[in-house]
């Protein structure tokens, strides 16, 4: 019996002129078209704009409007910030309409502490 892998084809995701509106244009590096952070300047890759958090730790960072973040697991110096951007419908539909990396960039100007 002969087993055949099937090759995984990476996903690349393509830029999109309202990319821009979260903070994002986009930049040729090395010929590869790259997400391009206008708020902290950073060339990202492009593997980059999928989450990649197994740990504990990233609950928030996965999700913060997950219900079974427990707020003492929030370091305190966040605690109010974490509060109010849960709180917040308009991130939170921002939230499941957009990639995780350009969420979070997207969320410095409003939540820096929480995003720092």
């Amino acid at each position: 019996m002969q087993f055949v892998m099937a090759a995984s084809v990476a996903k690349k995701r393509k830029y999109i002129d309202g990319y821009i509106n979260y903070g994002f244009t986009s930049i040729l590096a090395d010929g590869i078209e790259k997400p391009h952070c206008v708020l902290c300047f950073k060339v990202l890759e492009n593997d980059s704009m999928r989450p990649k958090f197994e740990e504990e730790d990233g609950k928030l960072v996965r999700n913060p409007f997950s219900g079974t973040l427990d707020i003492a697991t929030i370091p305190n110096d966040v605690q109010d910030e974490f509060l109010d951007l849960k709180n917040d419908s308009a991130a939170k539909d921002l939230y499941e309409e957009i990639s995780l990396t350009v969420f979070w960039c997207s969320m410095y100007p409003k939540y820096h502490v929480l995003v720092a």
